[in-house]
């Protein structure tokens, strides 16, 4: 209030407070990937809701296994190998939930919720952003034959991909300003 702005917390992630066409720039922090997809597709359409046309959507998300920051000789994709048996009770609590979800499948998310992309800049096992073309000179997170194809086919990009930023816009609307 002393600067003018308000703040809304708690807020459901999938009913954000704010009125469509309000707001210039969406932006998350490695917060993303511990929304279960349904939720997370329900925040994308109410951040592609909010935004103003030409509005950007920023969003790092960490695709890395959570028991990799606590130990870096654990593989980053680990939780990609696991089987729903031993993933739900490691990671089905809230605190340690991750959504599994691969790179291509977020910017699919993106793309379904109406944004267009603008990049996606990866970075590997070596937590730095690199090229594509650099990225798969890397080391995968986990040997290939072992990830399972849940949704889809790995590539080789998002077998190597620790955490990926997401930069996106709402389009303008075409017919803006044709009378």
């Amino acid at each position: 209030a002393a600067i003018g702005r308000s703040l809304h917390e708690p807020v459901d992630p999938a009913a954000i407070p704010l009125s469509s066409s309000s707001v210039d720039l969406c932006h998350s922090g490695n917060a993303l990937e511990h929304y279960a997809p349904d939720l997370l597709r329900s925040y994308l359409r109410e951040c592609y809701r909010i935004l103003r046309p030409g509005g950007i959507a920023s969003h790092v998300i960490d695709h890395r296994d959570h028991l990799h920051h606590v130990d870096r000789g654990w593989p980053f994709l680990f939780h990609q190998a696991l089987p729903g048996a031993l993933y739900g009770p490691l990671f089905g609590h809230p605190l340690l939930y991750h959504n599994r979800l691969r790179p291509s499948e977020m910017a699919r998310l993106l793309a379904e919720a109406g944004f267009e992309q603008i990049i996606i800049r990866r970075a590997g096992a070596n937590c730095e952003y690199v090229t594509d073309d650099e990225l798969l000179r890397l080391k995968p997170g986990f040997p290939s034959r072992l990830l399972p194809a849940r949704g889809g086919a790995w590539s080789s990009l998002d077998q190597r991909t620790a955490y990926a930023h997401y930069l996106c816009r709402k389009p303008k609307d075409r017919y803006q300003g044709i009378a």
